[in-house]
């Protein structure tokens, strides 16, 4: 596969869970290097997310393999209940050389069965929001299914110039725009999904949203772009959602990873 998606112009996958990927492929943590190498020549790096206590284990036997991974530290939504007991590793983990943000966080209806869960989800939501705040990172945000609500908590708890990274975007476009409109170093995450299909509503998004506030990324395992729809997706499949994003846009490939990875400088540093 790698042959197939070489390009010169190097990117960055902005999210992607990898022991949830080397689980799915039923290898071990210590096989991330290998896997690395399968990739196209112009992967340049990924950004990992460590959303549970779990993952902030694996995180760290990922890390002796490759000390130059770069990590996300956050509670997902739909693991909202282990906040409690995970707070101490967290805030202990966004200190540590690799942090590059919080997250990734936020609200998920699928993930609460319950009036309570939802009200828990936004509980921890606001309490990471408010420590990404105070330590000047980068925010990666989760939101299903209730856009609108977790764009109005966002603009209670943060500054309009935080940087925030809306992962894996599929509501309305209306959605993308009023968040772009608030923040102005808000930008949007668009995956696998942009390539189905099925998901004219996520490319009316990619329309809606300025070149400038893009970003690319995987949210591997899942979302596998529809061309390799039956494999796990991984970060070196990020060129086949760069090609769509560059012909939704209607612009050259070349000035489509250009901007993607400006973009990602611009939110994460790297």
């Amino acid at each position: 596969m790698a042959s197939r998606l070489s390009t010169p112009l190097k990117y960055v996958d902005t999210h992607v869970h990898i022991e949830y990927i080397l689980h799915r492929l039923k290898k071990p943590l210590s096989h991330w290097p290998t896997l690395r190498s399968t990739f196209p020549s112009s992967y340049e790096s990924c950004i990992h997310i460590a959303c549970s206590q779990q993952s902030f284990t694996e995180t760290t036997t990922l890390l002796a393999h490759d000390p130059t991974l770069r990590v996300a530290y956050g509670i997902h939504p739909s693991n909202a209940s282990e906040f409690a007991r995970a707070e101490t590793d967290w805030l202990k983990a966004l200190d540590r050389p690799e942090t590059i943000a919080v997250g990734e966080c936020g609200l998920d209806r699928l993930a609460s069965r319950s009036l309570t869960d939802q009200e828990l989800q936004k509980k921890v939501f606001r309490q990471q929001m408010q420590v990404a705040v105070a330590k000047d990172l980068p925010l990666v945000v989760h939101l299903r299914e209730n856009e609108r609500e977790g764009i109005e908590m966002m603009k209670e708890s943060l500054p309009k110039d935080h940087r925030v990274h809306l992962h894996c975007f599929t509501g309305e476009a209306r959605w993308a725009e009023e968040f772009v409109g608030w923040f102005v170093r808000g930008f949007v995450g668009f995956t696998g999904v942009v390539t189905y299909k099925t998901a004219e509503n996520v490319r009316d998004a990619v329309r809606s949203v300025p070149l400038e506030r893009l970003l690319v990324e995987t949210d591997g395992p899942f979302l596998t772009p529809a061309q390799v729809r039956r494999e796990v997706c991984h970060s070196g499949m990020v060129p086949y959602n760069v090609a769509k994003l560059a012909e939704v846009k209607g612009i050259p490939l070349s000035d489509m990873y250009r901007i993607l990875r400006e973009n990602t400088k611009t939110v994460y540093g790297i």
